[in-house]
C-alpha cells in the first residue's frame, strides 16, 4: 500500500509540474481563456460536486430562482478554471516588478493605519477571489507577510507548492496546531493572513447565511490575547482578469475569556464574510460542505 500511494504521489507531482511549465510559457491570457473552458468542463463531468455548489448557494440565497443559481454555479466553474491557470503559475505575480500591472487597491490606508499600531495585523479573508494572491502582493507592499495553509498530504507537491508560495517572501504557517506560530509571527510585526470561511469540526456553531456553520475562533482569540488589529480584505477578479483588493476598517477585540463575547466577535467575523460572498456569489467556493455539522464544540488553545 506504501509502495502504491508513493507512486501515485510521484505521477501526482509530475502531472503538476508538467502543467506548471506549460502554463508558464503560454501567455496569461491564452491560458486564463484555457482556464476557463476546463472549469466548464468539470462542472459538467462532476455532477455531485456540481449538485452541492447548487444546493448550498439554493439554501444560502433563497431569493435566487433555479435558473440564477445554475447560471452563477455556471461562472464559479469558470473562474475556478482561471483561478487555477493563475495559481499554477504564481511565479508570474511574484516576478512581476510592477504591482499596478495586475492589481489594483482600495482604502490601503486601513491596513497601513492598522499596521501602524505595532502590533502586527490579522487579515480575515476566505475562499473568496483570487486568496492566494496576497502571498504575492503584500510583501511587495512593505508587509513582512505570513498565511495559514493546510499541509498536502503529498510531500513532494506540499514542498513544491510551499516554495511557489514563500517565493516572494511570505511564511506559510501549518494550519494544523498553528496558532503559536501566528502568535509568534504577529509578535515579529508580521501581517497574518487567516482563511475563516470553512467547516472548522473544533469551532463554534455560528451563522453563516442564517445556517449554524461550525467556524474556527482562533483568529479571534488571537486578536484578543494580542491586541492585534482585525482586517477583512478580499481579493475579485474584474471582468478585465485582474485583481482587486478591498481593505476593511481594523477591528480591534478586548480580551474576554467570555464564551458569548467570543462567539460574538466570531459571528461578526462570519457576517463580514458573508457580505463580501454577496457582493460577488459567483466567485466563492460553494464546492466546500461549509454547513456540516458536528457535536464537537470545543476550540483551538492559543495558550
Amino acid at each position: 500500500m506504501k509502495k502504491k500511494r508513493h507512486f501515485c504521489y510521484s505521477i501526482e507531482y509530475l502531472v503538476y509540474r508538467l502543467l506548471s511549465t506549460l502554463v508558464s510559457f503560454l501567455p496569461r491570457r491564452v491560458s486564463l481563456i484555457i482556464g476557463a473552458n476546463l472549469g466548464r468542463l468539470c462542472g459538467v463531468l462532476f455532477a455531485k460536486r456540481r449538485k452541492l455548489a447548487e444546493k448550498n448557494m439554493a439554501l444560502a440565497m433563497p431569493k435566487l430562482s433555479p435558473e440564477q443559481v445554475e447560471i452563477e454555479i455556471s461562472v464559479m466553474y469558470e473562474h475556478l478554471g482561471i483561478l487555477a491557470m493563475d495559481v499554477l503559475n504564481l511565479k508570474r505575480f511574484h516576478d512581476e516588478p510592477e504591482l499596478s500591472r495586475y492589481f489594483d487597491f482600495e482604502n490601503l490606508k486601513n491596513l497601513n493605519d492598522a499596521y501602524g499600531l505595532g502590533k502586527g495585523v490579522l487579515i480575515l479573508t476566505g475562499h473568496l477571489g483570487n486568496w492566494e494572491a496576497g502571498s504575492c502582493f503584500l510583501p511587495k507592499l512593505g508587509f513582512p507577510t505570513a498565511f495559514i495553509a493546510k499541509r498536502m498530504k503529498n510531500p513532494r507537491m506540499d514542498n513544491f507548492i510551499k516554495a511557489i508560495r514563500e517565493q516572494g517572501g511570505a511564511e506559510m504557517i501549518d494550519a494544523k496546531r498553528g496558532a503559536r506560530k501566528i502568535l509568534k509571527a504577529l509578535g515579529k510585526g508580521k501581517v497574518v493572513c487567516v482563511l475563516m470561511d470553512q467547516h472548522n469540526r473544533e469551532g463554534i456553531a455560528a451563522d453563516f447565511f442564517d445556517r449554524p456553520a461550525r467556524t474556527t475562533t482562533m483568529m479571534v482569540k488571537v486578536a484578543m490575547k494580542t491586541g492585534a488589529p482585525v482586517i477583512p480584505a478580499f481579493t475579485f477578479r474584474t471582468e478585465e482578469n485582474r485583481y482587486t483588493t478591498s481593505f476593511g476598517k481594523p477591528m480591534v477585540f478586548a480580551e474576554s475569556a467570555n464564551h458569548e463575547v467570543v462567539k460574538e466577535c466570531t459571528q461578526k467575523c462570519n457576517d463580514i464574510i458573508e457580505s463580501a460572498v454577496r457582493s460577488k456569489p459567483s466567485q466563492w467556493f460553494w464546492l466546500h460542505n461549509r454547513w456540516k455539522q458536528q457535536t464537537t464544540s470545543c476550540s483551538a488553545s492559543i495558550a
